[in-house]
């Protein structure tokens, strides 16, 4: 077992470190998303740990409690983007090498996801592709005033949206909605 608490490190360390976590000549796929608190947790992520595609993917777990529990109302998120959370935030990275796996891969993480987000609130930003998945990344309201600055600041899309397919959003933005809830409809 390896512990880490309070040592001193380095940018280059740091980056050394994810390198060592994240090399090159692997293929990825990931995606998450925040579990809704009513949820029975273990049941829905039962899958996503138990039938890991191949021996370098990984499922993760994280409880978000008590910072989760904050809320616009209270004015400690009144102004922050990052306006959705729950207790329990879920990711998995699927890594593999062999390119002849990367439809296996692909599939197995759309298939966990596609059950996931079903009880999700909707996903952190930072790891997720809009090409693959629809959801919520923003609460309702934080999403219209963040598309509102986009058109407002940027009216004519010059820096890059959110790499949707084809960035067919636009300066409309992402819909910040679930895709079960676009089927559904």
């Amino acid at each position: 077992m390896h512990s880490w608490f309070l040592k001193e490190t380095s940018l280059a360390q740091e980056y050394h470190e994810q390198q060592s976590a994240n090399p090159e000549g692997h293929r990825y796929c990931v995606d998450n998303c925040y579990i809704r608190n009513d949820a029975d947790v273990a049941s829905v992520l039962e899958d996503a740990f138990t039938s890991l595609p191949s021996r370098k993917t990984f499922s993760l777990w994280y409880s978000m409690a008590p910072g989760s529990r904050r809320t616009a109302e209270d004015g400690t998120m009144k102004d922050m983007a990052l306006s959705m959370q729950t207790d329990h935030y879920f990711a998995t990275y699927a890594i593999w090498e062999d390119e002849s796996d990367d439809a296996r891969c692909q599939a197995w993480v759309r298939g966990i996801f596609k059950e996931a987000e079903k009880h999700s609130e909707g996903a952190y930003l930072g790891d997720a592709d809009f090409q693959v998945r629809k959801t919520r990344f923003w609460g309702r309201k934080q999403g219209r005033i963040l598309m509102d600055i986009r058109k407002r600041w940027d009216p004519h899309g010059v820096v890059v949206g959110y790499l949707d397919a084809g960035d067919k959003s636009g300066i409309k933005g992402l819909e910040n909605v679930h895709e079960w809830e676009v089927r559904d409809n």
